[in-house]
C-alpha cells in the first residue's frame, strides 16, 4: 500500500518519534476482540446467541497489513462463532480465544514464529490486556477504553472500539513503515 505523502503526515502529526521507531518494526500485531473490533455490546437473539457488529474498514485495514507481510493475530478472552467467521473472512488464520491470560499467548507466538516481543504490537481496552500492553513494543488502545488502560497505551486511536479503531491502527502501521 503506497500512502500518498499528505496522507502519511496526517496519519503520523504528533506521534512521538519513540513510538514511531517502535511502530516500524512491527512483524506481528495482535488484536482483542471486544471492545477494539467490536463496540462491547453485548447483543443476543431470542434464541440466547450472542451476536456481533464489525466494521468493515477494520476488516480492509487487516487485509492491508496481511498484504504488506505483517503478521495479525486475535487473542480474546471470550469464545465467539461470529468472531471465528469474522476473522477468517477477512485473512487471520491466529486466532485465540476463551483465553484467560493473553501474554501467555503472546510469549508463545512469539517463540512459535521467531519474533522477539521487540517486534509485537497489541491492541486492547481492558484490564486482561494489561500485562501484554506493558511487554510489547507498542500497544493501542481506544478512547473509550478505561482511563487506566489509557494511561498505559502509546497511542489511543480517535474512533471508539468498533467504529474504526482497527483501521486507524493498521493505518499508522502501515504510514509508519513506509515512512521509514
Amino acid at each position: 500500500m503506497i500512502y500518498p505523502k499528505k496522507i502519511i503526515e496526517l496519519l503520523l502529526h504528533g506521534i512521538p518519534k519513540n513510538i514511531l521507531n517502535s511502530i516500524s518494526k512491527i512483524k506481528l500485531m495482535v488484536f482483542d476482540v471486544d471492545g477494539v473490533f467490536t463496540d462491547g455490546s453485548m447483543l443476543y437473539d431470542k434464541y440466547g446467541e450472542h451476536i456481533k457488529k464489525f466494521n468493515v474498514l477494520d476488516g480492509k485495514g487487516i487485509q492491508l497489513l496481511l498484504d504488506s507481510n505483517v503478521q495479525v493475530a486475535i487473542v480474546s478472552g471470550r469464545k465467539n462463532d461470529a468472531v471465528l467467521h469474522r476473522m477468517n473472512e477477512i485473512g487471520i488464520k491466529m486466532i485465540y480465544q476463551n483465553v484467560a491470560v493473553k501474554l501467555d499467548i503472546i510469549i508463545s507466538l512469539s517463540k512459535k514464529l521467531n519474533i522477539s516481543i521487540e517486534n509485537i504490537g497489541f491492541m486492547g481496552d481492558d484490564i486482561i490486556d494489561m500485562p501484554v500492553m506493558e511487554k510489547v513494543a507498542f500497544s493501542a488502545s481506544v478512547p473509550n477504553a478505561p482511563i487506566y488502560i489509557q494511561n498505559i497505551a502509546d497511542w489511543i486511536s480517535k474512533n471508539n472500539g468498533g467504529n474504526g479503531a482497527v483501521r486507524e491502527c493498521c493505518d499508522l502501521i502501515l504510514a509508519t513503515k513506509q515512512n521509514i
